[in-house]
């Protein structure tokens, strides 16, 4: 809705109104529910796939590096918007102050362009992978990786920063009312009383260079490698080398499809519903979607996924238990109860902490990083050593245990003197 001329003075405005996605009272919590859900899905999801990569040594290849860049991304770009939008909802308020506005149009566009080009990059290494696999170990080695992830950071904070530039020097006059659910490029430019032609010339320039560049390059990738799948005689092969890129074509379809045309169709066809509407596939839904996707459309993430949860589903089920017990007994008056209580677990508490810290160290931690003169001595912790100690640290810190042992022994003493007698 464009601005009239009668509210259009040169007054500053120092807060801006978001409409969100509903303007319906009775909507209001549903939406909260609906999106607390898929930004814990979201966060959730992301934070195991970086976890799982990283602490299994067998993912330490290019393609999960770029994985794990691609959570970190999604990662933020979900959290620029989400939870302001959750706070408002909450509030029943629809503000963000002009600061607050701004700061959300340099992450997200720095997000955006960010993911554009790791999608890219992530499609030219399946592609060196599966069309040149001799020359694949050369080409992508450890230093280009990493100057490539650099490379794109970079970029996305450049590009960020000159968008973000040139809408601090538009001016905003009484009209603040943003008809979307977060502070976005396209609509705020649409709230300046100032020609904001040349902002709208770069966003355009920006989509169709990151944008468009990036997704001839993923195009182009994948026609030579749909072409060298179907060279492949076997199809179990075709099967097992389409399945290594099937998952990040779904997710590049869904992303540039939306992206692009947000940025790259003309102002005059701007239609703030339906605008944000595509603004939720790929603000949201990819974000929540990509983690699901990567895991379950691939098999090495999902074996180290299994690996990841038997280790440490039951270590944190170990530390919610001791956050409790601990909390409990510290609301406990008297310091002889306080030392009773932690008596009955404390001795479990360092069988837990031997064990839990060697074998971490030996099956999740790298094996590259770590030497393996340690491992044969973690390895000797968790074998040899805890269940040694394991009698001994139970039965001298439990009174218990030491009755009952000092009962038996007293037992056996008498039971043998009978029978000498």
């Amino acid at each position: 809705m464009e601005p009239s001329n009668h509210t259009r003075n040169q007054s500053s405005v120092t807060v801006f109104i978001l409409v969100g996605l509903s303007s319906f009272p009775e909507h209001q919590m549903f939406l909260f529910v609906v999106f607390t859900f898929i930004y814990m899905a979201a966060l959730a999801g992301n934070l195991l796939i970086v976890l799982t990569i990283t602490t299994s040594s067998r993912l330490h290849t290019p393609m999960y590096i770029l994985l794990i860049n691609l959570s970190l991304i999604n990662l933020l770009s979900i959290s620029v918007s989400i939870p302001k939008m959750l706070h408002n909802l909450l509030e029943h308020k629809k503000t963000i102050a002009f600061l607050g506005c701004i700061a959300q149009i340099y992450l997200f566009t720095w997000t955006l362009v960010s993911e554009v080009l790791v999608l890219a990059a992530m499609a030219f290494d399946r592609y060196l992978a599966i069309c040149h696999p001799l020359h694949y170990t050369i080409i992508m080695r450890k230093e280009v990786c990493v100057g490539l992830i650099a490379g794109i950071w970079i970029v996305g904070v450049a590009n960020s920063a000159v968008h973000t530039g040139f809408v601090l020097q538009l001016s905003f006059c009484n009209w603040n009312i943003i008809n979307h659910f977060f502070c976005e490029l396209p609509p705020v430019l649409k709230l300046s009383c100032s020609d904001a032609s040349l902002n709208e010339t770069l966003a355009f320039l920006a989509d169709a260079v990151f944008g468009m560049g990036s997704c001839v390059i993923t195009l182009m990738s994948y026609y030579f490698i749909l072409r060298t799948i179907l060279k492949i005689r076997s199809t179990e092969g075709k099967k097992k080398a389409f399945s290594t890129c099937s998952s990040h074509l779904i997710v590049v379809s869904l992303y540039y499809s939306t992206a692009i045309y947000t940025y790259i169709h003309p102002s005059s066809a701007y239609s703030p519903d339906r605008d944000k509407v595509i603004a939720v596939l790929y603000s949201v839904i990819t974000p929540a979607l990509n983690p699901i996707i990567y895991s379950l459309r691939n098999n090495e993430v999902k074996e180290a996924l299994r690996k990841l949860i038997r280790t440490f589903v039951p270590l944190l089920l170990t530390l919610t238990s001791y956050f409790y017990i601990i909390t409990a007994i510290l609301r406990i008056p008297s310091t002889t109860g306080r030392k009773k209580a932690f008596s009955t677990c404390s001795s479990h508490l360092i069988v837990v902490t031997i064990l839990y810290m060697s074998v971490i160290t030996v099956y999740v931690f790298p094996t590259s990083n770590t030497p393996k003169v340690l491992h044969k001595i973690f390895s000797l912790f968790y074998t040899v050593l805890t269940p040694m100690i394991n009698p001994v640290i139970y039965s001298l810190r439990n009174k218990e245990v030491k009755e009952s042992i000092r009962k038996t022994i007293l037992k056996w003493v008498a039971f043998r003197n009978r029978h000498r007698n």
